[in-house]
């Protein structure tokens, strides 16, 4: 979250990658790299990941309100 917050998305999304490489059921991983993608104007990858963020959890507000 420390690059995503510094502006740094391009980074932080590499790091989410490889939390998701780890555990690909990481729901946050999922949820803050769509977030980063979209903030690159990466409208269709974040989408992906928002949906794949739902899958794993169909009650997290977080995605519902996204």
């Amino acid at each position: 979250m420390i690059k995503y917050d510094m502006g740094l998305f391009e980074d932080a999304i590499k790091d989410y990658d490889r939390a998701i490489e780890l555990d690909n059921n990481y729901f946050e991983a999922y949820c803050n790299r769509a977030n980063a993608e979209y903030s690159l104007k990466m409208y269709k990858e974040a989408l992906k990941d928002y949906k794949k963020a739902l899958e794993l959890d169909t009650t997290n507000n977080i995605v519902i309100k996204t």
